[in-house]
């Protein structure tokens, strides 16, 4: 397959949890039964910040909005987000606490269009540096149009600690959406998140197959919109670090399917000409390596599915 450089003495004290309002236990029978009628009428509806309203017509509101680590975890997060049209002048403002010590970090731009329907797709990442370790911060995300400018959204993170810490993550794949109309969805993805948060971790590990955008051939951008909205109740408050797999492939993105998620993720660099795919981060004394194992695929993914022309038999 064609390369695509363009495409594609320290105190133990355990780390503080990063408290989200949104949040609340989820017991096992509950995440088990998910599906039940009423699981699936709150699955259908991913929490959101309460007062935050959707626009009418599309704008620059910050949506989708996960955080992953930057090059040093102790000092570096990267704030992504997306918008149902062009955003203007998107930016965060960072501070322990609103208007005390605040500076506003410019989001930088990527953007893709999609080759089955044509939809662009705008995404913002704002690269947070000379953080300090172990500490709590406060962000908001807005924009010259942002629609709920009034009041934009607001959330808070921790920086990793430095040195040896005790510290706590979450791990799991194969999360899809709460949506169950598209393809491999199913309601017990909202309460999936939701027990990430009954943890309160430093960062959650995402395991490939994220949302299987590519079984859904000609509506792909809608199908992330789902999975990311639905993803916001944690993943803006702490690290989503994400592995693709083999459902990250799509048709007519990129020469190797991965532009979609790409612009979507901004990660560790590793040094190649190939960002994104594979990167390593460290926290304390553990060092993580996400790997991507898509060079043979004998499932349904990639060249193994018959793609959106394929006949029916």
């Amino acid at each position: 397959m064609a390369r695509d450089p363009k495409n594609d003495g320290n105190d133990e004290k355990p780390n503080r949890p990063v408290e989200n309002p949104l949040a609340f236990p989820v017991s096992r029978r509950r995440f088990l039964t998910g599906t039940g009628a009423a699981g699936l009428a709150a699955a259908a509806s991913p929490l959101v910040p309460s007062g935050r309203a959707h626009a009418a017509t599309p704008d620059g509101t910050p949506e989708q909005i996960h955080l992953t680590w930057g090059r040093d975890p102790s000092r570096s997060v990267i704030v992504s987000w997306a918008s149902a049209a062009q955003a203007v002048n998107p930016r965060l403002h960072l501070g322990p606490h609103p208007g005390c010590g605040e500076r506003i970090v410019r989001a930088l731009q990527k953007t893709y269009t999609d080759g089955l329907n044509g939809q662009t797709v705008f995404t913002y990442h704002a690269h947070l540096e000379d953080l300090s370790p172990d500490t709590l911060y406060q962000y908001v995300l807005t924009a010259d149009n942002d629609s709920n400018a009034a009041q934009p959204f607001t959330a808070s993170f921790r920086t990793a600690p430095a040195g040896r810490a005790p510290f706590r993550w979450t791990s799991f794949g194969d999360l899809a959406t709460p949506v169950t109309s598209w393809v491999l969805s199913y309601g017990q993805s909202a309460f999936a998140v939701q027990a990430v948060e009954s943890f309160k971790p430093l960062f959650h590990l995402l395991n490939g197959d994220l949302c299987y955008a590519n079984l859904n051939p000609h509506v792909q951008p809608a199908v992330w919109a789902d999975f990311g909205n639905n993803n916001q109740a944690s993943a803006a408050f702490r690290p989503w670090m994400p592995c693709p797999g083999n459902h990250e492939v799509e048709f007519n993105n990129g020469p190797q399917g991965f532009t979609s998620y790409l612009t979507r993720y901004s990660l560790p660099h590793n040094g190649t000409e190939f960002p994104g795919r594979w990167y390593s981060f460290r926290v304390g004394t553990a060092l993580f390596i996400s790997l991507q194992a898509d060079d043979v695929i004998y499932q349904d993914g990639a060249a193994f599915v018959g793609g959106p022309a394929a006949p029916s038999w």
